[in-house]
C-alpha cells in the first residue's frame, strides 16, 4: 500500500468474465503498458473496443496490427531497449505526452451541445476497424489453420516409416549444434570508409571445423549506436566464396549506409534456419 495512490489507483483482484464484463462496459480508454514483448496476445484490449472505449497501449501483442494511427493511441515506438530502465523511461514520457497533449484534451473538449465530437469521432473508428477484424471467427480459422492443421500433418509425417525423418532431423540437429561450437571467426575485414548511399565491402573468415558452408548462415549485423545497443539494425547475410576443405571459409558481401552517424556491428555465425534465442551460435 502506497499513500501516494490513495483515492487515485484501485487494485481489482480475481479478475475473470464477469469482472471483465463490467470493465470494458464502463471505460472511456484501456491503457495497457506491459513490458514489451511479454504481451501475449491482448484479447482485453479487444473487448474493450468492441465495448467502445479506446486503447491506450505499447506497440506489442495485437495492437500492433491493429493501431492505424487514428483508432487509438500508441505508446512509444516500434523500438525494444534491452535495458528495462531505458524502455520504462521512453514509454512513461511518451504515455504521459499523449495523455497531456492528446487524450484528455480530446476527451473534456465539447461542441456547443456538449458532446465530445473528436472522442466520438476517435470512438467510430475504433468500432468500425478493430471489432470486424478482431473477432472469434477469425480467433478460430487461425488456429486450425496456422496450428492444429500444420501440427497434425508434422506429426503424421514424423510418424512415418519408423520415425525415420525425426531420427534424421534429429542427427543433423545434434550435428549443426556440436560443429557451431567448435567454429571459429580468424578474421574480420570492413571497408576503410563507409559514405551515405555507396556500399562498405565486408569479408569474413570462419574455420568451419566438421561443417560445410550450407550449414551455418554468416551475417553482419550493422546499427546506429544508443548507449551500449544499437538501434534501427541492420542484418545482411554474407555468402560463401570459393573453398578448399580445410581451410578457413570466407563469406562477403556489403552494407550500405542510409544515414550518417555513429554506428556499431558486430558478426554472427549459426545454424543455418529460421534464428532462435536456442541455436548456438558464436559471435565477433
Amino acid at each position: 500500500r502506497t499513500d501516494d495512490f490513495v483515492g487515485r489507483m484501485i487494485v481489482l483482484e480475481n479478475y475473470d468474465i464477469a469482472l471483465a464484463r463490467s470493465l470494458v462496459q464502463g471505460v472511456d480508454v484501456w491503457l495497457n503498458n506491459p513490458r514489451r514483448p511479454l504481451e501475449a496476445s491482448g484479447t482485453s484490449g479487444m473487448k474493450a473496443a468492441a465495448n467502445g472505449a479506446l486503447n491506450l497501449s505499447v506497440g506489442d501483442g495485437w495492437w500492433l496490427e491493429a493501431y492505424s494511427g487514428a483508432n487509438g493511441w500508441l505508446i512509444g515506438d516500434d523500438r525494444t531497449s534491452l535495458d528495462d530502465a531505458v524502455q520504462d523511461e521512453s514509454d512513461a514520457e511518451s504515455l504521459y505526452r499523449l495523455l497531456e497533449e492528446d487524450v484528455v484534451p480530446r476527451f473534456f473538449r465539447r461542441d456547443a451541445h456538449g458532446a465530445p465530437r473528436e472522442w466520438l469521432d476517435l470512438v467510430r473508428r475504433s468500432l468500425a476497424t478493430i471489432p470486424p477484424v478482431f473477432d472469434t471467427a477469425r480467433m478460430v480459422a487461425e488456429y486450425r489453420d496456422l496450428a492444429y492443421a500444420p501440427l497434425a500433418a508434422r506429426f503424421v509425417e514424423l510418424r512415418a516409416d519408423a520415425r525415420a525423418l525425426l531420427r534424421a532431423e534429429t542427427s543433423a540437429a545434434a550435428r549443426l549444434a556440436a560443429g557451431v561450437v567448435s567454429a571459429r571467426i580468424v578474421d574480420l575485414h570492413i571497408g576503410e570508409s563507409a559514405t551515405v548511399g555507396s556500399p562498405s565491402k565486408v569479408h569474413v573468415d570462419v574455420e568451419l571445423g566438421s561443417l560445410d558452408p550450407d550449414d551455418v548462415a554468416v551475417e553482419f549485423v550493422t546499427g546506429r549506436r544508443s548507449g551500449a545497443e544499437l538501434a534501427d539494425v541492420v542484418v545482411v547475410t554474407l555468402q560463401p566464396a570459393a573453398w578448399t576443405p580445410g581451410a578457413a571459409q570466407r563469406f562477403c558481401g556489403a552494407f550500405t549506409p542510409s544515414e550518417p552517424g555513429a554506428f556499431g556491428y558486430f558478426v554472427r555465425v549459426r545454424p543455418r534456419g529460421p534464428v532462435s534465442l536456442h541455436d548456438p551460435a558464436i559471435w565477433a
